[in-house]
């Protein structure tokens, strides 16, 4: 935890940086009923929660990532639609959150190489994120299902681990090595088209009882994959 937790937030400053540093005039919109930040990469909107209690760390990691994707993540939803297509068109809620925790890692990934002082918002951001406001759903997960981190599917303990383990000494996610050899991969993609192969290489299909979805997902910092692991269901 930070002691920026009982910092009172201007929550117009953070837009300011927002567009400054996407060089875009992208549409900034403070939203209490927003579970998480999102970026609309269509209409260019970037969306940010207001909390009680929310951390400038946090804040500052969810301008920081959703910046990424205005600059990085190509624009509008064809390309989206196109790996949908390309990995499994019945489930396109499913592909989406598989392809965007793994082009979350690019993103983040990528605005550190171009603004290297994002890199600890991103620690201490995402920090408090799952400290204060369980942000990736673990509390949750113990306390309905019974189950942890472990039990996780690999793309779930990929998002956790990039965001909120990746700086510390000890890491409190597990892999095998095989899932160790695909995480070395996934930290050298450079492009779109590169997640979505990957994606496809990872992806695990629904079981076959399993109803093909009607519409599609969001999947931001801490949605998870819906594998059948996490015990959840969407």
């Amino acid at each position: 935890m930070t002691n920026t937790q009982n910092r009172k937030l201007d929550f117009s400053l953070y837009g300011g940086v927002a567009k400054i540093l996407a060089a875009e005039n992208i549409s900034v919109v403070h939203d209490p009923k927003v579970k998480t930040a999102d970026f609309d990469t269509v209409n260019r909107i970037l969306r940010l929660p207001i909390w009680e209690g929310i951390t400038h760390d946090t804040y500052a990691a969810f301008v920081a990532h959703e910046v990424g994707h205005a600059l990085f993540t190509p624009r509008g939803e064809k390309d989206t639609r196109a790996a949908i297509e390309y990995i499994d068109p019945k489930n396109p809620k499913r592909v989406k959150a598989f392809l965007n925790i793994i082009e979350d890692t690019r993103v983040d990934r990528l605005m550190g190489r171009k603004f290297p002082g994002v890199v600890g918002d991103f620690y201490r951001g995402y920090k408090d994120f799952d400290e204060l406001h369980d942000g990736f759903g673990l509390k949750k997960l113990k306390k309905d299902f019974g189950l942890d981190v472990k039990d996780l599917g690999f793309v779930d303990r990929l998002n956790l681990y990039t965001k909120r383990d990746r700086f510390e000494p000890v890491k409190a996610v597990e892999f095998s090595k095989e899932e160790e050899q695909a995480i070395s991969q996934i930290q050298e993609l450079l492009s779109y088209d590169d997640v979505v192969e990957m994606t496809k290489a990872l992806y695990v299909a629904p079981e076959e009882d399993e109803a093909p979805e009607d519409g599609e997902g969001e999947g931001e910092e801490g949605e998870e994959s819906d594998e059948k692991q996490e015990g959840k269901g969407k």
